[in-house]
């Protein structure tokens, strides 16, 4: 009966926030890993590099087509 308590409590709380303006039903702006980018050049060139040579390291490639690893 306590855990249902509590988790109506924080529903009621949520729904307070949210109502009130503070939270949207999109997605806000993060920090942390960008949006990755991949273009058929890119693909082409690294898969090359590959065939050419298995042993070719990740940060290798990247810098290669200017990319971060």
């Amino acid at each position: 009966m306590v855990t249902l308590h509590l988790r109506l409590e924080q529903f009621i709380s949520g729904f307070k926030i949210f109502w009130s303006g503070h939270m949207g039903t999109s997605d806000a702006e993060r920090s942390g890993r960008p949006v990755e980018v991949t273009t058929p050049e890119i693909i082409d060139k690294i898969h090359d590099m590959v065939m050419d040579d298995r042993r070719v390291k990740v940060r290798e490639t990247a810098s290669a087509v200017g990319i971060s690893n």
